[in-house]
């Protein structure tokens, strides 16, 4: 069904002027709504009927010409809300009376507009699908409709399914209403006109089916295409905002293919590294562990492609990325909201600076890029100056001299820090724990695993580990059951 979008289409906005539903009974456009998320899990936005208002080349009005000299003000005016609200990044054009761009500028309207009017032709073609597959389950029976009067009364009894039999439904999804006395006519709303609900138990019994998801993606299969162009096919889908990290996910999966890359642990042990980076010093200190260690290896970081960054412009999207460097900061925050890991980090920091400042332990660098040695003195001065993708930067103030790429040898930092034996002798006190405590702990491994910080709030945490049980088809766990595990994890963390 090809669906057109006009002013009528602002019903969908106004979500709280459509009548409620009852126990019995869900509107028509929730329906709607809810059709499309189970039809297209991860894709549908709950936008798609709006989509004609984003800035692009809408059907009513003329595309931009390939020039702004052939522009006129109205098209102009459009250019610059293109070109401000999509790319604020960019920084705004002033706005006067008279509008000029640059050819660069007008390339970037045009290319932007264009990228807008491809999204919103996928958007739109996901709700006319979804129409189409509501219309097709009340003419078979699957779903059954009922109307109730605009002012409110009784629901009627249900309509027999030719009343769904019809190539000319499309006025009844501007307003969801119908006129049994003219159910094929072409108004949609008005005198005569009753509301369209869809009985709730066969709505719900619809939603249960699964999604046709092999369909979906059956022209994208091709078993003999090489599996790396598979992936970078589905990353450049997600970067434009063509679908989201879950379809991606799905699609990767029916395309046999790996988004995902975590490189072997085997071939990044840090106990064969001669030299250790700041935050691999740290990580040790503070817990002793070699996968900790790990986990800020620079080398092992790099090669790890598990990263997901979303963009933030109305031409969203995401990008799957390394982990990057690791940094002081990186650790801080990963441990600042952990249970049991009150001051971890301060003291381990105090710590090696202690053993930096009486020359116990030698840290090399590249000062303003060159290989030097940071005295001890010199450890008395420097400051944390920031983080970047490339690492942490020390400098003194006052001084221009930076020093990025601290290592520490790994035997002293090992002299200075042994493992203790006895402690790692002792049975992990995560395989004493109940099958309970032991469910939660799989998710939180899961959820904050790799030193992700924990959310802000104890509720917002425990929401997300019940999510993750739910998900993984695990029991559900209460509260009560939450905090425990959380109380044993903060006992041993402060042994």
């Amino acid at each position: 069904m090809n669906l057109e979008f006009d002013e009528s289409m602002k019903f969908w906005v106004t979500t709280e002027r459509w009548p409620q539903d009852s126990s019995e009974y869900v509107f028509l456009a929730r329906a709607v709504h809810q059709i499309g998320r189970h039809r297209f899990p991860g894709e549908w936005l709950g936008s798609e009927v709006t989509a004609s208002n984003l800035l692009g080349n809408p059907q009513s009005q003329k595309p931009l010409p390939p020039s702004p000299g052939a522009a006129t003000d109205g098209q102009k005016i459009r250019a610059y809300l293109i070109l401000n609200r999509n790319n604020p990044d960019r920084g705004p054009l002033p706005l006067t009376s008279k509008l000029s761009f640059s050819d660069a500028e007008w390339e970037l309207a045009l290319k932007t507009a264009a990228e807008i009017d491809r999204k919103q032709k996928t958007a739109i073609s996901r709700f006319s699908q979804t129409v189409d597959i509501v219309i097709k389950a009340l003419v078979d029976g699957q779903l059954i409709s009922v109307l109730r009067p605009g002012g409110g009364g009784a629901f009627s009894s249900p309509l027999d399914k030719s009343f769904w039999n019809s190539e000319n439904l499309r006025q009844r999804f501007q307003a969801c209403m119908m006129n049994r006395s003219d159910p094929f006519g072409h108004g949609f709303a008005g005198k005569g006109y009753e509301y369209i609900f869809i009985e709730k138990e066969s709505l719900d019994s619809f939603a249960r089916t699964p999604p046709p998801v092999s369909r979906r993606f059956d022209h994208l299969r091709k078993t003999e295409e090489p599996k790396d162009l598979i992936r970078k096919d589905i990353l450049k889908q997600l970067e434009r905002g063509d679908i989201t990290v879950q379809v991606a996910k799905q699609q990767a999966e029916y395309r046999e293919a790996v988004l995902e890359i975590i490189p072997d642990k085997s071939d990044f042990d840090p106990m064969k590294k001669r030299v250790w980076s700041l935050p691999m010093v740290v990580a040790w200190i503070i817990w002793r562990d070699v996968e900790k260690v790990r986990e800020h290896f620079d080398d092992y970081r790099l090669q790890r492609h598990d990263n997901w960054t979303f963009k933030s412009t109305v031409l969203s999207g995401a990008v799957l990325q390394s982990q990057g460097k690791s940094s002081l900061p990186l650790i801080e925050k990963s441990y600042k909201n952990r249970p049991g890991s009150d001051n971890l980090f301060e003291r381990a920091v105090d710590e090696l600076l202690t053993k930096l400042i009486q020359g116990e332990l030698v840290a090399m660098a590249l000062e303003n890029g060159e290989p030097a040695q940071i005295t001890s003195a010199q450890w008395s001065h420097l400051h944390l100056a920031g983080s970047s993708a490339g690492g942490d930067i020390l400098h003194s103030p006052g001084k221009s001299a930076k020093f990025t790429d601290m290592t520490i040898l790994r035997t002293t930092v090992l002299d200075q820090w042994p493992l203790n034996k006895t402690a790692a002798e002792k049975p992990c006190w995560k395989d004493q724990l109940s099958p309970a405590q032991k469910s939660i702990s799989d998710a939180v491994d899961q959820l904050w695993g790799n030193d992700k910080p924990f959310p802000p709030s104890v509720g917002e945490r425990n929401v997300a580990i019940v999510k993750w049980l739910r998900d993984n088809n695990r029991t559900l766990r209460s509260d009560k059951t939450i905090t425990r595990y959380f109380d044993e994890r903060k006992r041993h963390s402060s042994d």
